[in-house]
């Protein structure tokens, strides 16, 4: 019986540090992806251009494009530039 009580408490401290180290490490983990330069900052230092369907400001460089009467407009999706099209017509 003491042998048996043994054993369990010693399992019981082993699964009790191993919850531990866990709870410990991705605490560590969630401040470490938290304080990373750059955090909440645009994706983009380039210039933003505004999606005339949706509103949303998408960057210059990455943002699909239309050309209407000699302007060319941005969009941050294809449904957003799709949209756009019909309307026009």
């Amino acid at each position: 019986m003491r042998l048996l009580l043994l054993l369990l408490s010693r399992g019981l401290v082993l699964l009790a540090g191993f919850w531990l180290f866990r709870w410990i490490v991705s605490g560590a983990l969630r401040r470490t992806a938290d304080t990373r330069p750059g955090r909440g900052q645009p994706v983009t230092t380039g210039e933003l251009k505004k999606d005339p369907v949706c509103g949303m400001y998408v960057a210059k460089e990455t943002a699909l494009r239309s050309n209407k009467g000699g302007e060319l407009h941005y969009f941050c999706s294809e449904e957003c530039r799709q949209a756009f099209l019909r309307e026009a017509n």
